[in-house]
């Protein structure tokens, strides 16, 4: 039996973030796993980023470009592409998948799947065609297996949380404005005297700076680069970082969270979280006055926690297959 062939394109770096590279790989991997071949156009500059990424053969994508093939699945997740460049490949791919999450700009595509919190299909009525499955919300989260499997275990510690002890500081696949560092102030400034573990996403700009920093704290810090996020998020009993994608990873594993808005495109889903009461969030010059205590803890991880149950890799994978 021939395998079904998939192709993906998106970008990584440290200035667009990880996201889309991450996304994409959530449907690749599944994929992967009921026996397609999956391929990813992007820049040898994405894979240099993302080093993890070289498990999938990678296609140059003005070489694509120039000569398309024939597959059963386009997926494509970048902001600089539009219905111009789907209709190009209208008849070399069976069906086309857009991730997006901005709705801003018209689609050619079978499927249309936006994971915004908040999202309404109505955004995208006039954006792509009649026939296309519109997928928007939190269902269609597009987690890696490591944190769905997670879930249960880590509700079940949160469930026994009586104190901050471990606090992760995650500011996305990248961080140019070192958020990072006004994290850690902020933490210093409360007296936080627990342990801390930073993330720095793949090629991180600001490492010096933060390693500098930190040995002037007598609190137990780690940093880690290239992370191991399924057990760094399960560890924790309180994240600060980016309203990302990673929120959805957080929201899964029921981990109580501060947001820091970090890029424009993530103002949709802070919004819809803080008014929610899933998460605590700190406008641009706000500081954290104090620590969330633990009846807020509880409120937090019960709210967060009914947003994401991490299987909408399951609801996609039957509309793609």
């Amino acid at each position: 039996m021939v395998c079904k062939v998939a192709y993906f394109r998106f970008e990584a770096s440290t200035d667009s973030g990880a996201g889309h590279a991450i996304r994409s790989g959530v449907i690749a991997d599944e994929l992967l796993e009921n026996g397609w071949d999956c391929r990813i156009v992007t820049s040898k500059n994405t894979y240099d980023f993302i080093p993890k990424l070289e498990r999938f053969k990678r296609v140059n994508p003005d070489l694509f470009y120039a000569s398309p093939v024939q597959c059963d699945l386009f997926v494509i997740d970048n902001y600089n592409l539009d219905i111009k460049y789907e209709r190009y490949f209208r008849t070399f791919a069976k069906k086309i998948m857009v991730i997006d999450d901005l709705a801003n700009r018209k689609h050619d595509c079978d499927i249309l799947l936006d994971q915004t919190f908040g999202r309404d299909a109505s955004d995208y009525k006039t954006l792509v065609p009649e026939n296309c499955q519109i997928l928007v919300g939190s269902d269609y989260v597009l987690l890696r297996k490591d944190f769905r499997a997670l879930r249960e275990k880590a509700l079940e510690k949160r469930a026994r949380t009586t104190q901050i002890k471990r606090i992760l500081i995650s500011m996305g696949g990248s961080d140019p404005e070192n958020h990072t560092r006004k994290a850690l102030q902020e933490l210093k400034n409360l007296g936080y005297k627990g342990a801390i573990d930073i993330v720095l996403g793949f090629q991180p700009t600001h490492l010096d700076s933060i390693n500098h920093y930190i040995k002037a704290l007598s609190n137990d810090c780690m940093i880690h680069i290239d992370a191991d996020m399924p057990n760094l998020t399960y560890t924790a009993d309180l994240a600060i970082g980016a309203a990302g994608s990673s929120v959805w990873e957080r929201c899964c594993l029921g981990l109580p969270m501060v947001l820091m808005l970090t890029a424009n495109n993530q103002e949709k889903i802070y919004e819809n979280l803080r008014n929610m009461h899933a998460a605590i969030c700190l406008e641009q010059q706000e500081s954290l006055l104090r620590l969330p205590c633990i009846a807020q803890i509880k409120n937090l991880q019960r709210n967060s926690s009914r947003l994401c149950d991490g299987l909408g890799i399951n609801l996609i994978m039957e509309k793609v297959s």
